[in-house]
């Protein structure tokens, strides 16, 4: 691969790192960020061309969907939108007023973007006209953390000693993993079975079937995400009122089918997510330039690590985004694969014969 791939690679790396550690952090709606991961667009948004700079956020779309596991879940499609419309409003908006406008000021414009098209996406594929009474809330975090995000990126332009349009990128040290193409085609159709299911008992069951495969295949379990995820979508149905009411909150109301609704979007998503955690898992590989930048994307992420010596904040991010060229990358567990194709098969004969 080209040194400019390389490098191109190398930067989506570091918008993975920093996405983690935003993923971790408990959030009412999943699609509620701080932006931590636009962070390298803006520091690279002066010295990358148009192409280089929307391939960085490509991979980046991709990369976040498959670390975090949402690949193949409404959520990727939320993200993905969302990713594209700030990078391609921020770029086009430094492109036309170049230096009349500063990174704070792309920061600001990328997010608001990016935050319209999230709510939009979201509302077309999952939670219906009821986000749009979130929105307030997303712009301000939007608003808010842009502008920090503006100002970091101008410090550490100004402070770090890396060039990273002129840095030299070795190949990443890459740990080698079995391909399960049989259980990926299995999870694909358990995502078609998922997305035809209406009948809420059927599917819980298919979340708890698939957070077992999930657990099996070595993905990590995190249970805070997907209830806060449940929860969102039963305080929105509060807006969406239908049905025989079955409790007042104030001038709004819980009601049956508004419930009923909530709780099948909200346990197709838990079912979807399960099932792409575990579909991640299964490292399938495909030819293409595309896919082959995507696996050295995540090759460079395996291999980051925080130094513990001392130094000024920015030498230490130095350090960080150095050690994952000479890293080793971490080691993964090793899927159960019969185990999981059962989990998979037992999850479509419950949507076909029950």
């Amino acid at each position: 691969m080209s040194p400019n791939n390389r490098r191109i690679c190398f930067v989506a790396s570091t918008t993975l790192l920093l996405s983690t550690l935003e993923y971790i952090i408990p959030k009412p709606l999943p699609f509620l960020k701080l932006g931590l991961a636009n962070l390298p667009l803006l520091v690279i948004l002066d010295t990358f061309t148009f192409k280089e700079f929307l391939l960085v956020a490509l991979l980046k779309a991709i990369g976040q969907a498959t670390v975090n596991g949402t690949l193949f879940s409404y959520l990727f499609l939320i993200s993905f939108f969302g990713t594209l419309a700030s990078a391609l409003s921020m770029k086009s908006l430094k492109h036309i007023l170049r230096e009349r406008i500063s990174l704070v000021g792309c920061s600001i414009f990328g997010a608001f973007c990016s935050n319209l098209m999230q709510l939009w996406v979201a509302d077309k594929v999952a939670y219906g006209n009821a986000i749009w009474v979130a929105a307030p809330l997303l712009l301000s975090v939007g608003l808010s953390s842009s502008i920090i995000l503006g100002f970091i990126a101008i410090a550490y332009k100004k402070h770090s000693s890396l060039a990273l349009d002129q840095l030299l990128i070795s190949e990443p040290p890459q740990q080698a993993m079995d391909s399960h193409r049989m259980v990926f085609f299995l999870l694909l159709l358990d995502i078609l079975a998922i997305i035809l299911e209406k009948r809420i008992i059927i599917l819980l069951l298919c979340s708890l079937l698939l957070y077992g495969a999930q657990y099996l295949s070595g993905r990590k379990i995190r249970i805070l995400p997907p209830l806060l995820l449940l929860v969102s979508l039963i305080i929105l149905s509060l807006f969406e009122p239908s049905g025989k009411e079955l409790l007042p909150v104030g001038r709004l109301a819980f009601t049956v089918d508004a419930l009923l609704s909530a709780l099948t979007k909200g346990f197709r998503l838990l079912s979807l997510l399960s099932c792409s955690q575990t579909m991640v898992a299964t490292h399938p590989r495909f030819k293409g330039k595309l896919f082959d930048m995507v696996s050295m994307t995540l090759g460079y992420f395996s291999s980051f690590t925080i130094p513990k010596n001392g130094g000024t904040f920015f030498e230490k991010v130095d350090a960080t985004l150095l050690s994952a060229l000479k890293g080793t990358p971490k080691n993964q567990k090793p899927m159960k694969v019969y185990p999981v194709a059962v989990f998979a098969i037992v999850t479509i004969g419950l949507t076909i014969f029950f």
